[in-house]
């Protein structure tokens, strides 16, 4: 009874052992040829595109071919199979990079046989070694008109010369974007950072932006330099907003709204910032919701902090948004008024005095009295010559009357 049962199971193996060995015996009778041609193409920034043609083999019957991509470059090696004949990946260029591809013939789910690889290659960048910016860095944010914007940094090559000047551009899908508010180092000479107040950029978890920069110099040819970033990864989340803190009997509560941003509210975490500011403690509380209330046992000055970060949620950003600005609870906001109402009021008390006093004793002329006006010397000469002039004729006549007596 056994016997007969295993019979048609070893049959079957036997026939997908001949099947299978059949489709050895013929490759063994042929060479796999190798892909044809290969060539790599840089259609945009940070993308490659790899093209072959298939090699031309007697072809078994019921066999799949696929092809097997290898790129290598300094930073990274990515392997994969596709059944087309083109191929591209987006990775940072600027070292160049080494694509291999082979042909694979596969008889259901096993490898049957593979050809010898095909080889291409991408050189580096043009330019002197250390003459490509470096430090480069990007941050994206959403600003209150929602539109994403940009800023990014960087450093100069160590062995860049000094009339090197930087250029910024970003591609976001097959969208193409250049610089056009350079901000220059603290010598003032040389660009080194950009901001672009509106871009294309969708803060997404899949998405890539690629940022390359170039350079020119009149001493040297400068080695361009691009980086791959993922938008949700760079993101600067802004500080809540709306914050409104009340006193409710003995616990203070805190409500705010959520950050300028494309996400939602439930893909935020939020820090409290709560200060007494007579006794300079501080509490640190985390929530993952928009309010809080906690108990107080005084009725001292406190202010409320709120910052937001991203979650597990959604996004990838790991940085904390700046502290929003403090807000104050209702009581003590208004003791603030009234203390400031008294500040302004006693010196307007003490100017509307001191003017009382001063026309009551007229200090105001004793202060500054009232000055002379001048004299006029051309008056007072003539009024001294006029004089002496008569005198001089009486006296003249008189000693003519004294010789004619004589």
């Amino acid at each position: 009874m056994e016997a007969k049962v295993m019979a048609p199971a070893l049959a079957q193996m036997g026939i997908i052992f001949l099947t299978f060995g059949g489709i050895s015996k013929a490759f063994n009778n042929v060479q796999v040829l190798k892909p044809r041609d290969l060539s790599i193409k840089v259609p945009r920034l940070g993308e490659v595109l790899l093209s072959w043609k298939p090699s031309v083999n007697p072809e078994p019957e019921s066999y799949l071919i696929k092809y097997n991509v290898l790129i290598k470059t300094p930073m990274k090696e990515e392997q994969y199979t596709t059944r087309n004949n083109t191929t591209n990946r987006t990775m940072a260029l600027h070292k160049g990079l080494c694509a291999q591809v082979c042909v694979i013939y596969y008889w259901g789910e096993k490898e049957a046989e593979r050809s010898r690889w095909a080889r291409a290659e991408l050189h580096a960048s043009p330019g002197a070694d250390g003459t490509s910016v470096t430090n480069l860095s990007c941050v994206i944010y959403t600003e209150i008109s929602n539109n994403t914007a940009m800023d990014c940094s960087w450093l100069a090559g160590e062995e860049a010369p000094e009339d090197t000047q930087y250029f910024l551009f970003y591609r976001y899908n097959m969208h193409l974007g250049e610089c056009q508010k350079y901000s220059t180092s603290h010598e003032g000479k040389r660009q080194s950072s950009c901001h672009f107040a509106k871009t294309d950029i969708q803060i997404t978890e899949d998405s890539i932006v690629v940022i390359y920069v170039n350079g020119s110099s009149k001493h040297s040819t400068i080695k361009s330099f691009d980086q791959l970033f993922n938008p949700s990864t760079i993101e600067r989340i802004n500080p809540p907003v709306n914050i409104t803190v009340l006193r409710k009997q003995e616990s203070l509560c805190a409500e705010w709204l959520k950050p300028v941003a494309v996400w939602p509210s439930p893909c935020f975490t939020y820090e409290i910032n709560v200060s007494d500011w007579v006794t300079g403690s501080r509490k640190l509380l985390t929530v993952e919701t928009n309010s809080i209330c906690m108990r107080i046992d005084s009725q001292n000055r406190f202010s409320v902090q709120v910052r937001a970060g991203g979650n597990h949620r959604c996004g990838n950003s790991k940085q904390w948004s700046a502290w929003s600005k403090p807000v104050f609870s209702g009581r003590p906001q208004m003791a603030s008024m009234l203390l400031l109402s008294l500040v302004y009021g006693t010196l307007f008390g003490i100017l509307v005095l001191g003017g009382v006093l001063c026309r009551r004793f007229q200090l105001h002329r004793r202060l500054f009295p009232q000055v002379p006006a001048p004299r006029n010397p051309f008056k007072d000469l003539l009024s001294d010559i006029e004089e002496p002039i008569e005198g001089a004729l009486e006296v003249i006549s008189d000693i003519e009357d004294l010789e004619s007596d004589a």
